[in-house]
């Protein structure tokens, strides 16, 4: 069920951020619109969630998150391979932190377009502390990684470089919680 407005005394669902173009609905992804006489950047829905990594993989797999059937398809590699990284994204970029290298916990933060279904992952920078098993929370600007010990790690998703910053702490330290 949807979001619901009347519209001449009729209710009707509304498609989130959709625009109609040439008589017909559309999504928008990323686009601009004009909000009080000023250019704004709107974001929108976009069509693909990502998987990176597991076990000794590097691999990044992408499905269309619009449809309910279908395989993944491979969209590229993460700078190393590992497994129990974090993952928090906005609605442009998407970052994998932390995580095994082998059986090593790694610092690395990793970086994707999520407009995009081609292309590796880049380096964005470290967290403060290496770290698996995160627990992880994505808001609109900042992403969060918060465990292994009881470390509460942030980044701000609208860039594509930089480290870590350390937020606070968890009221006790532990590895594999899961963050909503």
């Amino acid at each position: 069920m949807g979001i619901k407005t009347k519209v001449s005394g009729t209710w009707k669902e509304i498609i989130p951020l959709s625009t109609k173009i040439s008589g017909n609905w559309k999504y928008i992804v990323i686009g601009w619109a004009k909000v009080s006489g000023t250019w704004k950047v709107i974001y929108g829905l976009h069509y693909y969630g990502f998987f990176g990594g597991g076990n000794s993989y590097n691999t990044i797999d992408y499905i269309n998150t619009t449809l309910t059937t279908g395989n993944a398809v491979d969209r590229g590699d993460l700078t190393v391979a590992k497994w129990g990284c974090g993952g928090v994204e906005n609605y442009i970029y998407g970052f994998f932190g932390g995580g095994y290298a082998g059986s090593t916990s790694t610092n690395i933060i990793d970086y994707i377009n999520l407009i995009l279904t081609t292309g590796n992952a880049i380096d964005r920078g470290d967290l403060i502390v290496a770290a698996q098993q995160l627990g992880v929370v994505s808001g609109f600007k900042y992403g969060f990684f918060g465990g292994t010990d009881d470390t509460i790690q942030y980044i701000n998703t609208t860039l594509t470089t930089g480290n870590a910053i350390d937020r606070g702490n968890l009221t006790v330290g532990r590895a594999g919680s899961t963050g909503v």
